[in-house]
């Protein structure tokens, strides 16, 4: 009845049946699909292991050759219920989706498809959204991450939800893993990224020594006083010179590599988040994005402009107005007015 139908958007509390993810992929329009919205992935207790690679889901994608984007959404995970399996699993084949350009994956931590697409090349993928599940290594979702995020140049990350709750947070090696990032989007202030480095070696120039002559004459330019030992000690150094001069020489130090991120988003600014990470990572920052905070407006008082996060905001907006980075408020605005 929709051969042409290019755009499916549900509800999240709307659940295709079976039946119906089998309907469309039998059908024309699943090759006029190009975007899958609100597609819900109900929780599971059956181990990874033991679920069918070949549900009615990964059946309808399989089919929809032309998707571009593609949205999944779950319940979170339940430590209590969500068992792990061992990861050596059979690998399952992967497929072809060769423009696919974004994804969304919130609270997903164990989904067939995510496995199904670990194993595809996914040629054309460049942004994602996703709930990343640190306390759960071997979850699909984090498989998916690791295997694609070196082509990503779009990233937002949601706090994933997890029963009982927990704290998460961003990998710390979050920046080596993308390499190519050139926007990003955090839950929190509050994550400590690994910068990424690069051993330099520095060459340090070597003094040259005159050499010593002896205090009295001797035959075969040996010093007469000289003991057994000192003889020894004076043909034969403890140390090739070579070598001595290669330690003297050289030094490694370890510098911190810039990072090719132009646009940051953050929930609040805070002063431990601008100093390790925005001011000596971020050499090509181009615009930061402050969430839940705005501008005072002009005629405020100094008391208020101090205090909080009022005064952050003016701090992050003086020190990278520096170099030309525009600190942009929850309103859009660059600045109070």
């Amino acid at each position: 009845m929709l051969p042409f139908l290019q755009q499916l958007l549900l509800h999240p509390t709307v659940m295709l049946t079976r039946r119906a993810m089998s309907s469309i992929a039998d059908t024309e329009t699943a090759l006029s699909l190009v975007h899958l919205t609100g597609i819900h992935v109900p929780a599971s207790t059956i181990p990874r292991a033991r679920a069918s690679l070949e549900d009615p889901l990964t059946n309808l994608v399989r089919c929809c050759v032309n998707l571009r984007h593609i949205e999944l959404l779950g319940t979170g995970l339940d430590v209590d219920s969500d068992v792990e399996d061992d990861p050596d699993t059979i690998t399952p084949q992967g497929v072809n989706l060769p423009y696919l350009y974004s994804m969304a994956i919130l609270h997903v931590p164990y989904c067939p498809l995510l496995r199904i697409l670990t194993n595809s090349g996914l040629p054309s993928l460049r942004v994602l959204t996703i709930s990343l599940y640190t306390s759960a290594p071997h979850a699909d979702s984090s498989k998916f991450f690791d295997v694609h995020a070196s082509k990503l140049t779009g990233l937002t990350l949601f706090s994933a939800q997890t029963w009982p709750p927990t704290s998460t947070h961003a990998p710390p090696d979050l920046l080596l893993r993308t390499p190519n990032l050139d926007y990003l989007s955090l839950p929190s202030s509050a994550h400590r990224l690994i910068a990424p480095a690069t051993k330099v070696t520095i060459s340090r120039p070597i003094e040259s020594t005159p050499p010593t002559s002896p205090s009295s004459p001797a035959s075969d330019g040996i010093p007469a006083s000289s003991s057994p030992s000192a003889i020894l000690s004076s043909s034969f150094p403890s140390h090739p010179p070579s070598t001595m001069r290669d330690r003297s020489a050289s030094r490694d130090r370890v510098s911190l590599s810039p990072h090719p991120l132009r646009t940051l988003s953050i929930p609040r600014p805070t002063q431990d988040l601008l100093s390790r990470v925005v001011e000596p990572i971020f050499k090509e920052l181009r615009e930061v994005r402050i969430r839940e905070v705005r501008y005072l407006k002009r005629g405020m008082g100094k008391g208020a402009e101090g205090a909080g996060n009022s005064a952050s905001m003016t701090e992050w907006r003086r020190r990278l107005a520096r170099r030309g980075i525009r600190v942009i408020d929850a309103l859009g605005k660059d600045g109070p007015n």
